[in-house]
């Protein structure tokens, strides 16, 4: 169990990258419209010296992911880089290899040593996928050892794709609702 607790907070950047939002074969463009909400957020978190950390997609050639979709932010292409207008020296930036952050071996070794924070504040994409993922199995660590804090998803933070057979509002609206029913807080960016 983590001893250590910080009165700060700590904001999640998901996959704030080229390849969901302008390239490849997962993107969609409208999932932009969230930035400036993020960048926002960035810059608040920034003034107070405040952790920001950036989980984003880089998988190897033959990641068990492509199983359930097409292959997509390969690391070291122009897809798994961070939109430039996200970009910010002050945030650390760490891949993942799957739909779920938490799983990161980077993310994990960060969270070992990591004071627990007052708050969890997620923003990214996309709502009904990877910011699902890591929202629930943050707040399961936190129900599992009775750790008091507040995991929050920024609604005006986080967005996911549209698709033939993949309704946005449907489907970011589902993503909302399960994230709420175990506890995860929805607030707009103005309210944090």
């Amino acid at each position: 169990m983590k001893p250590l607790r910080s009165s700060q907070s700590v904001l999640f950047i998901i996959d704030m990258i080229e390849g969901f939002v302008n390239e490849g074969p997962l993107s969609d463009s409208t999932i932009a419209h969230i930035v400036p909400n993020i960048r926002r957020m960035i810059e608040k978190f920034v003034l107070l010296e405040y952790p920001i950390i950036a989980i984003n997609d880089a998988h190897h050639d033959h990641s068990r992911e492509f199983v359930a979709f097409p292959p997509h932010c390969l690391a070291h292409s122009s897809e798994s880089k961070m939109l430039n207008d996200l970009h910010h020296p002050h945030i650390q930036v760490m891949n993942k290899n799957s739909v779920n952050a938490f799983m990161s071996p980077m993310f994990q070794a960060w969270f070992k040593d990591a004071p627990i924070y007052e708050r969890y504040i997620i923003s990214g994409c996309v709502s009904d996928i990877c910011i699902l993922h890591f929202a629930l199995s943050l707040n399961s660590y936190f129900h599992e050892h009775d750790i008091e804090t507040q995991v929050i998803v920024m609604s005006d933070g986080i967005e996911t794709f549209h698709h033939d057979t993949h309704d946005r509002q449907t489907y970011h609206e589902t993503a909302l609702k399960l994230m709420s029913q175990v506890g995860i807080l929805t607030l707009e960016s103005e309210s944090l």
